[in-house]
């Protein structure tokens, strides 16, 4: 039917990527989906007019963002949650039985159960009977030394974007980094607000990431790169670039982008009012004497920062924090642009978190200043 037409168009629009990692590989499919993804987390529910489940979507709205680029998204989060041997024998098996007759999103589902044997209800529940997205993120991190491995401790978080409902059933990767890049990625299982888990390991990890392979389609667009050289390094996805200085010896930098609200718990500086849509994560391994600043971009336009930036004179700054549970703290910059578009610089690029603010100018003048 109309209202289930993601089947249709969100799964050519995945097939843009497939092809394309047919054609010139994996990266070539991650970058496509990455991009995709930022512009579905930051256009789809203007266009559309709200936020909507891809399955289910108003017949006005048939051919809308919805149901094209976040059902694309779908398709992508449901073929990294099945694995790809599974993934690609139920599509196929799947086209086969509906070949020449009619099928909905109900009816993907419970074939796709009983081909791999997982039921696929908290999926759908989740990514196609619900509007928004769930965001994830590692919350902390507790590493313990034992005889012979370490204990380590992952705390997760989950976070909602447009919907009033947890993802259940959630499975996501987390990968752990030593100082010598060796890795290993292992899973949770988790359902809810938070999580955790330990995991056994060989080694004390200096860097703890979680969905690093982008398998997940959720309120994050992110990406890792390998610095070698000075220069400039545009992290388009994640409207941040990191202008490197020094480096001796490689780097990895992840910038994580989170369409969320970051947290304030009452612990930023007084008078400050900070973005209620987005923040920076900034991660990985920086080697010794390795200096880097960064550049986050900063636009009014609607569905960006309109609702932090409202008129010509606001005071826009950026925080800074290790990470969850610490304070924000101004962080000195520097500004290019309007007053509506622009770049906030920062001259020492650290690992943690980063959000925009602004000045409330009622306090400054109860405060006089």
């Amino acid at each position: 039917s109309a209202e289930d037409m993601w089947l249709n168009e969100g799964w050519a629009v995945w097939s843009e990527s497939l092809y394309r990692e047919g054609i010139y590989g994996k990266q070539a499919y991650k970058q496509n989906m990455r991009a995709k993804l930022k512009d579905v987390l930051e256009m789809t529910h203007i266009e559309d007019g709200e936020y909507y489940a891809v399955s289910g979507i108003p017949q006005t709205i048939t051919y809308g963002n919805t149901v094209y680029q976040k059902g694309g998204q779908v398709a992508h989060t449901l073929r990294g949650y099945m694995g790809d041997s599974l993934f690609f024998g139920g599509i196929k098996a799947y086209l086969q039985k509906y070949a020449y007759n009619f099928a909905s999103s109900t009816d993907l589902r419970d074939f796709l159960s009983i081909y791999c044997g997982i039921d696929l209800k908290p999926f759908f529940d989740a990514w196609v009977f619900e509007p928004g997205f769930p965001h994830f993120s590692v919350d902390s991190v507790i590493t313990e030394k034992l005889s012979k491995h370490y204990d380590v401790t992952v705390f997760i978080r989950q976070r909602l974007k447009g919907r009033s409902h947890y993802a259940n059933a959630n499975h996501l990767e987390i990968t752990f980094l030593d100082k010598n890049w060796q890795k290993i990625t292992d899973t949770i299982v988790f359902s809810g607000p938070a999580a955790h888990k330990t995991f056994h390991l060989s080694f004390a990890p200096v860097s703890v990431m979680c969905d690093i392979n982008e398998k997940i389609s959720d309120a994050t667009t992110d990406e890792v790169k390998i610095l070698k050289n000075t220069g400039e390094y545009n992290y388009e996805s994640s409207l941040c670039k990191v202008l490197v200085n020094k480096v001796s010896d490689s780097a990895l930098v992840r910038i994580i982008l989170n369409w969320v609200a970051p947290d304030s718990a009452g612990d930023a500086p007084k008078g400050l009012r900070l973005s209620d849509s987005r923040f920076w994560t900034v991660g990985g391994i920086f080697p010794k004497g390795f200096k880097a600043g960064g550049k986050f971009i900063y636009d009014r336009k609607a569905g960006l920062d309109n609702s932090l930036i409202s008129k010509e004179g606001d005071s826009l700054i950026i925080l800074y924090r290790t990470g969850a549970g610490h304070d924000w703290q101004a962080t000195a910059f520097t500004q290019q642009g309007s007053w509506s578009s622009g770049i906030l610089s920062v001259e020492s690029l650290k690992q943690g978190e980063y959000t925009l603010a602004v000045w409330d100018r009622k306090f400054l003048q109860k405060a006089g200043k």
